[in-house]
């Protein structure tokens, strides 16, 4: 999380960052989390879009830590 936030503070206009907390799923975009996964209450599928239009309209989404639930 340092490290992103020093690339944000360093391009606020080029680096967003969509960080799900309580999640280890490291990508999302070919699952079915791509229509469903939200940060901060922000669906990933919009945030993509914004992104990929107009990287400085995607919000900079980062949720505060917390664990990944353990296994069942």
């Amino acid at each position: 999380m340092t490290e992103h936030g020093k690339l944000h503070d360093e391009h606020p206009w080029r680096y967003r960052r969509f960080i799900r907390s309580g999640d280890d799923s490291h990508t999302a975009l070919q699952t079915p989390l791509f229509y469903v996964g939200e940060a901060n209450g922000f669906p990933l599928f919009q945030w993509t879009r914004r992104f990929l239009v107009l990287p400085f309209l995607a919000p900079d989404l980062v949720e505060p830590l917390e664990p990944v639930p353990a296994a069942p």
